[in-house]
């Protein structure tokens, strides 16, 4: 979004390195898995993990069962009808 471009760029830097370490938490550590991880970030908000309407999200990144790819596949089918092709590549 705009906003986010008008942000001095130490400013992103930081909330990119905050995103990530987010991310991380939820055991994703390739780079697609992240990059979607910041993309929900972007588009729910920032708080999107603890709010009570996305839990679903939450339950599906907690679930070690799956790969972190299946995770952000079935997160993507879910919120937008379909997996993005480079979601199944660990």
């Amino acid at each position: 979004p705009d906003v986010y471009y008008r942000l001095p760029h130490d400013h992103i830097q930081e909330a990119l390195e905050r995103c990530i370490a987010r991310a991380r938490g939820y055991g994703l550590s390739s780079e697609f898995p992240i990059m979607r991880f910041v993309d929900y970030i972007v588009m729910l908000g920032w708080t999107f993990d603890t709010s009570e309407s996305h839990q679903w999200i939450v339950r599906i990144l907690n679930d070690n069962e799956r790969s972190e790819s299946r995770r952000i596949a079935d997160i993507d089918i879910i919120l937008f009808g379909g997996a993005l092709e480079e979601a199944f590549h660990d």
